[in-house]
C-alpha cells in the first residue's frame, strides 16, 4: 500500500518570525508529527512570510496548491489560523477537492472547518469580554492600568540615576579622595594625579572577583566627576584639570 503523499505549507506574518525561523520551525514540527501519525510521506514543503489579509496573493501557497493537484497530494497546514478567514480555507479545500489536512482540526471537511472557525471566533469574543471585565474590576479597585505617564517614568529614571551615582560615591575610598583633592589644589592634571596615587601606593576600588589595581588618568577624571559633578567648575580650576588630562 502506497503511503499518502503530503505537501506542507507554512506561513508567518512578520519578517522577524521568518528570519529567526522560530514560527516556521514550530509549524514544521507539528506537520512532521501528523505526517508520521498518518503513515504518510512529505514530498514537498512551501513556506513564506506574508503580512497581507488576502492569502490568495501568497505565491508559495499558490505553488503548493498547484503541486498538490499535479501530484494528487494532500496539503497539510499546521494550524487553521494560517488562513485569515474561513472563506479562504474553504476556497483552498474546494480547489484541492477536499485534500486539505489541518493539524488542529480533526476530520477536516467543509462542515468541520466552518464549525471550528465559528467556535474559535466565539472563544475570541469570550476572551475579549473576560479581559475587559477583569480590567474594569482592577480599575475599580484602584489599580493603575496601562503605561506609566511621562512624568512618572522620568521621575523613576531620575531616582535610578541618583541611586547609581550615590552607589559609585560610596565605593570611593575617603583617604584616596582626600589625596586627590590635595593634588587638585596643586593644579595637577588627571594623568599626573594618577601617577602620584600609584607612587603613594593607592589602589583602585576592587570588585568581588578582582583586586584593586593602579590608577589611570581617565579613572581619576571619573572619580572627580562622581564626587563633584560632571560639569563642576571650582576655585581649583577643575575644568582645566579635566580637559588637559
Amino acid at each position: 500500500m502506497k503511503a499518502k503523499k503530503f505537501v506542507s505549507w507554512r506561513r508567518v506574518s512578520t519578517q522577524k518570525q521568518g528570519s529567526t525561523g522560530l514560527g516556521l520551525q514550530a509549524q514544521k514540527d507539528m506537520i512532521d508529527y501528523f505526517v508520521n501519525a498518518e503513515g504518510g510521506e512529505l514530498i514537498a514543503d512551501f513556506s513564506e512570510v506574508h503580512t497581507g489579509t488576502d492569502l490568495m496573493t501568497c505565491k508559495e501557497l499558490r505553488k503548493a496548491i498547484d503541486f498538490c493537484n499535479k501530484m494528487g497530494a494532500t496539503l497539510i497546514v499546521a494550524k487553521h489560523d494560517r488562513f485569515r478567514r474561513v472563506e479562504q480555507a474553504l476556497f483552498v479545500y474546494e480547489e484541492l477537492a477536499g485534500r486539505l489536512f489541518l493539524c488542529d482540526v480533526p476530520n477536516c471537511d467543509k462542515f468541520t472547518i466552518t464549525l471550528f472557525w465559528a467556535i474559535a471566533e466565539r472563544e475570541a469574543l469570550l476572551t475579549s469580554i473576560r479581559t475587559k471585565s477583569a480590567l474594569k474590576v482592577a480599575k475599580a479597585n484602584g489599580k493603575r492600568l496601562g503605561r506609566p505617564d511621562i512624568a512618572t517614568a522620568n521621575d523613576a529614571r531620575i531616582k535610578a540615576s541618583e541611586a547609581k551615582k550615590e552607589n559609585a560615591r560610596q565605593r570611593i575610598d575617603p583617604k584616596t579622595w582626600a589625596f586627590v583633592r590635595l593634588l587638585m589644589e596643586k593644579g595637577l592634571t588627571c594623568n599626573a594625579i594618577a601617577n602620584e596615587l600609584n607612587k603613594a601606593g593607592y589602589k583602585t576600588t576592587g570588585t568581588k572577583n578582582r583586586r584593586g589595581g593602579e590608577f589611570r588618568g581617565n579613572q581619576v577624571k571619573r572619580m572627580i566627576e562622581i564626587m563633584m559633578g560632571e560639569t563642576a567648575t571650582t576655585a581649583m580650576n577643575l575644568n582645566n584639570i579635566l580637559t588637559n588630562s
